[in-house]
């Protein structure tokens, strides 16, 4: 993968913060703006890891609260597997 050259890496960088933070929006934001010369596989390898990281704890968080509100966990289950195969067919390569 190569390195994005300043600002872009700067864009990523901030990005990957606002997505530490839990931001969405703005992690967005910050992607939208590294100039489109740049091919989304410059920069989509990291950016992809740093979001898989952050579902995975929201789906850690929405399954604890679930729990405690007494959904059934069978429900739990099929709706994060629901959740993640629909995001794997989204980040497919075409």
């Amino acid at each position: 993968m190569k390195s994005l050259p300043r600002p872009d890496n700067k864009r990523l960088e901030a990005a990957e913060g606002w997505l530490g933070l839990g931001n969405w929006k703005e992690a967005n934001e910050e992607l939208e703006n590294i100039r489109p010369e740049f091919p989304a596989g410059t920069f989509r390898p990291v950016w992809l890891k740093s979001a898989l990281a952050e579902l995975e704890s929201a789906l850690e968080e929405t399954t604890c609260l679930a729990v405690a509100n007494g959904t059934p966990a069978d429900t739990i289950v099929k709706k994060n597997k629901e959740c993640i195969e629909k995001l794997s067919k989204m980040l497919s390569p075409r």
